[in-house]
């Protein structure tokens, strides 16, 4: 999720669509009628920027119809941007977000993992 905020402020906008050649990272789980449940983070991801996974946008098909282009590859990427939208006015944080509890010995637990934080988080007599 982080590499598409990187790109997307890299590029100063955000694309109508993307297409993924491998969604396992997007996927939490796939259900016995073979409906795709989308992780949590990317569902977070795609409605905070607001584009749609999977579907490409429609080219030109002489566009795409040979490797010797007329254009530059600095024209066709002013192109792509042209058809990108702008970026929300907001960032978006890239990271899993969860609730947790500080123990007395300063540790927090998060999924099967314990992580240690500063003394002055812990909660006296917990």
């Amino acid at each position: 999720m982080d590499g598409h905020v990187h790109a997307f402020a890299f590029f100063g906008r955000v694309p109508q669509s993307a297409l993924y050649d491998n969604d396992r990272c997007l996927i939490s789980k796939i259900l016995q009628d073979g409906t795709r449940k989308r992780a949590t983070l990317f569902s977070a991801l795609q409605s905070h920027y607001l584009f749609l996974p999977g579907n490409p946008v429609p080219q030109a098909p002489e566009r795409h119809a040979s490797r010797s282009h007329k254009e530059t590859i600095g024209d066709r990427l002013q192109c792509d941007l042209a058809a990108m939208k702008p970026l929300p006015g907001a960032p978006f944080e890239a990271c899993d977000q969860a609730n947790g509890k500080v123990n007395s010995q300063s540790l927090v637990r998060y999924d099967t993992n314990d992580y240690s934080v500063p003394v002055a988080y812990a909660l006296p007599g917990s």
